[in-house]
């Protein structure tokens, strides 16, 4: 049972990770990677400093942070 069950993921992980970029356009496909490490963290209950500042700025692109936020 488990060895089908761990089959059955790994076809679904081959499958998604091969047909979604043909399916889906660039932007949707980043958005669906957003998606995925945005859901990764809803089972975990201890949310650091650290994981909330990856959270809150996981999206945006190194020009548009506020760099005076993360200094020193």
């Amino acid at each position: 049972m488990v060895l089908s069950s761990n089959v059955l993921l790994l076809s679904l992980g081959i499958a998604m990770s091969l047909l979604l970029p043909i399916i889906l356009s660039v932007d949707e496909y980043g958005y669906w990677q957003i998606y995925l490490y945005y859901s990764g963290f809803v089972g975990m209950f201890m949310l650091g400093f650290n994981d909330g500042m990856n959270l809150r700025y996981a999206g945006k692109s190194y020009n548009e942070l506020d760099k005076e936020l993360f200094q020193y």
